[in-house]
């Protein structure tokens, strides 16, 4: 018998990246609650002209919302919180060090 994964291993396998999964989403999950909460008038999306802010988001529809959905919302807030800041951080590319 060769060395190959058994069965087994792929099942255990998809259950630690399962669980990684539920933690990552649960993780990004809690980061939207936080920042909805610290910055409810953070401008998330913009629908028919209008501008709609993080306090539209219910902590009951941000708990069952997809990850992806939540990862697009907090990068909509960190980009605001961002254009807030009076500082840039000063941002080094060192591929163009010759």
């Amino acid at each position: 018998m060769s060395n190959r994964p058994k069965a087994e291993k792929y099942k255990n396998r998809m259950q630690e990246l399962q669980f990684m999964e539920k933690l990552l989403t649960n993780e990004a999950i809690q980061r939207l609650t936080d920042l909805t909460t610290r910055y409810p008038d953070a401008p998330i999306a913009l629908q028919n002209d209008v501008i709609i802010k993080a306090k539209s988001l219910s902590k009951e529809y941000v708990k069952t919302m997809p990850f992806e959905n939540a990862v697009y919302y907090i990068d909509a807030i960190e980009k605001h919180l961002e254009t807030l800041q009076p500082y840039k951080q000063l941002e080094i590319d060192f591929l163009d060090i010759d």
